[in-house]
């Protein structure tokens, strides 16, 4: 019953971001969250859209047509994995971490 619950609050924000009413700064579920997780954005000729690579969750890939689409599509899997891991058992990966060496 939860992952149909859950289906359904997916195709809702499916539809928000389609909308463009889809907030960097909140959750699918209108809680303010941080997402700690890297996402590399690049654009593919053979494809001509903006291709999405997570690499935290084992190099996971989305697409969109705009960089912000792109963008935005990374974000809802990024979400997507974050509620489905517990949810299948699995642990969160640990977020890789950009470090600025800072030299006197």
């Amino acid at each position: 019953m939860q992952r149909i619950n859950d289906a359904k609050e997916n195709l809702r924000v499916e539809s928000d971001v389609a909308k463009g009413r889809f907030s960097m700064e909140t959750s699918s579920r209108g809680t303010a969250v941080k997402v700690p997780y890297s996402m590399l954005i690049q654009w593919s000729e053979e494809d001509a859209v903006y291709v999405v690579t997570l690499p935290e969750f084992d190099g996971a890939h989305t697409h969109g047509e705009t960089y912000e689409k792109a963008a935005r599509q990374g974000r809802l899997l990024i979400e997507s994995f974050i509620m489905w891991r517990p949810q299948d058992g699995e642990a969160l990966p640990e977020p890789n971490k950009f470090d600025v060496g800072i030299s006197a």
